[in-house]
């Protein structure tokens, strides 16, 4: 009885059409529903980084508040020394925001991966069925969440196929 190619992938030899299948993967399987999550997730992580910008920006316009209380020339050093700091923390403020939003939208597109996939594989195969295909034992990938799913369906289907 020959395996199917899950697993026969080990007896595949490096750089032949099927373990370079196993090496691609399709990330983005569900767009409509990930790209909202990573939308969602990047508007979340703008939003807060926006509240530490303003934090930092009002507390650097009270301290040239302070300055300008105390009559200091606008040349001051001061002056140039908070601009210096405010330029600083902005910059870094940037810098994280960008990271954040690549690291988070990743982390998000990978979990997303998972909570979709099952989704996809039931409306595959309940469309298969429909079509009339051979009601075939339903597996989901390893690591795909709502793990135990599969069985719970397989057994519903044999119990009616029984009848």
């Amino acid at each position: 009885m020959p395996k199917n190619k899950e697993m026969n992938s080990s007896n595949e030899k490096p750089g032949s059409q099927s373990s370079k299948k196993h090496l691609r993967t399709k990330f983005l399987i569900y767009p409509r529903f990930q790209l909202l999550l990573i939308g969602v997730n990047s508007l979340i992580t703008l939003g807060i980084f926006g509240i530490v910008f303003l934090q930092s920006y009002f507390t650097f316009d009270h301290f040239k508040q302070i300055g300008d209380q105390i009559r200091l020339p606008s040349d001051n050093a001061y002056f140039q020394l908070l601009q210096l700091q405010a330029s600083k923390i902005y910059f870094s403020l940037a810098v994280a925001t960008s990271i954040g939003i690549l690291i988070s939208g990743a982390s998000m597109l990978l979990l997303s991966h998972r909570l979709a996939g099952p989704i996809v594989r039931l409306k595959s195969y309940f469309s298969a069925i429909k079509a009339g295909g051979a009601v075939r034992k339903l597996k989901f990938r390893r690591g795909d969440f709502f793990a135990k799913l599969p069985d719970e369906i397989n057994r519903g289907l044999e119990t009616l196929t029984r009848k």
